[in-house]
């Protein structure tokens, strides 16, 4: 019979009958390799991020809840993530509704007390139960002390995209798809994508004053998108305004945070999307250090059918100006519907619309920003 401890004529054994030291080597390597994935840990961890409240555009409580839920469970993988009670409480005594019209002055003041060096803030767009479910989500992040976005992101997605013949896969639940999405979101800001998602090809009828060089535009201020869709004109609006930010990050641009932008035009009192008088771009170039505004209108922003299958249609066209004489240095637009690429067997459909804008201003972004790309790509 062979006791937990052998003979020691015979060598220390253990309890599976292998010598002692074997197990005690066995336990060293495990001890160090749990101190390396510990180490990595805490070196992940050693700058907070703050949750803001999910900013709802649906009028979706519930969806909201879920959103923000997902995106907390995928942050503290991999972040300290600050105590969403605390957030609300400091939120509440500053009296602030808006979080996407936070100065950046009262988020350096939250840092402080946070203990905190990011802040993300996320949208719910677009939130429908179906069939099949449809969601659009966006979200950005700032780095204390900077006055530029640290990351700026857009999903959007139905539950048939990757649905497959016999009416396999798909998503039959609005909770699961923003699941979904808010992993992407948060995978897109873990890999700080800043390269183009797709080489998309460039949109061909637009207007370009004259080419355009990286430092000629320098940091761009988004301004809100006008829209003149006769359903669902806000929702249009508030997306590919989004869209726009989420598309000129991955493109390599610099973008002016949001909040600043949004902080001057309420104080003004002049909300207007889609354009600017000459006082209140006076005030977005040196507040927000913006060289140069992007902005537009959209026009058609819907679905011709929502079921079983939607097919939307989207239609915007954006501008660029440069900050101090407020001349149009680019124009473009573009109208598509899901169903214009599709192929055999009805391969290349698009069904959010969401995705579908997405694809719309990557071209758009493409007809001025060849520079960039070429200098990614590294070519001549």
């Amino acid at each position: 019979m062979r006791h937990a401890v052998g003979d020691t004529r015979h060598g220390i054994v253990a309890n599976n009958g292998r010598p002692l030291w074997v197990s005690v080597s066995h336990v060293l390597v495990c001890l160090s390799l749990a101190s390396v994935t510990s180490a990595l840990a805490v070196q992940n961890q050693q700058e907070r991020i703050v949750l803001l409240p999910v900013l709802d555009r649906t009028g979706d409580p519930s969806a909201t809840a879920t959103l923000s839920y997902a995106l907390r469970h995928q942050l503290i993988r991999h972040h300290d993530v600050a105590a969403s009670s605390k957030i609300r409480d400091l939120l509440r005594a500053r009296r602030l509704r808006d979080i996407r019209a936070i100065p950046p002055q009262v988020l350096e003041e939250l840092a402080e007390e946070l203990d905190a060096e990011w802040f993300m803030t996320a949208a719910l767009l677009e939130a429908s139960p179906g069939p099949p479910p449809i969601a659009t989500v966006s979200a950005q992040v700032i780095e204390k002390g900077k006055s530029t976005l640290a990351w700026a992101g857009f999903e959007s997605a139905t539950g048939v995209d990757d649905k497959r013949w016999l009416g396999l896969g798909g998503v039959e639940d609005l909770e699961q798809l923003l699941l979904e999405l808010a992993r992407r979101l948060i995978t897109d800001f873990e890999s700080r994508v800043g390269a183009g998602r797709t080489e998309a090809r460039a949109a061909d009828d637009v207007y370009l004053r004259r080419p355009l060089s990286t430092s000629e535009l320098g940091v761009v201020a988004v301004i809100p998108f006008d829209s003149v869709a006769e359903v669902e004109a806000t929702v249009g609006a508030d997306a590919v305004t989004e869209l726009a930010q989420a598309v000129l990050f991955r493109e390599g641009f610099e973008l002016a945070y949001s909040g600043t932008v949004h902080d001057i035009l309420i104080r003004r009192g002049e909300f207007d999307r889609g354009e600017m008088d000459d006082v209140t771009r006076s005030a977005v170039r040196s507040v927000a250090g913006a060289d140069s505004f992007f902005t537009g209108t959209v026009e058609s922003y819907f679905f011709r059918r929502s079921s079983p299958e939607p097919e939307p249609e989207v239609a915007f066209h954006a501008r660029i100006l440069e900050a101090t004489e407020g001349q149009i240095l680019w124009i473009g637009g573009l109208e598509q519907a899901g169903w214009d690429q599709r192929g055999l067997f009805g391969l290349g459909r698009v069904f959010a619309r969401g995705r579908l804008a997405e694809n719309m201003m990557h071209s758009l972004v493409a007809s001025f920003a060849n520079e960039r790309r070429r200098a990614r790509r590294g070519s001549p």
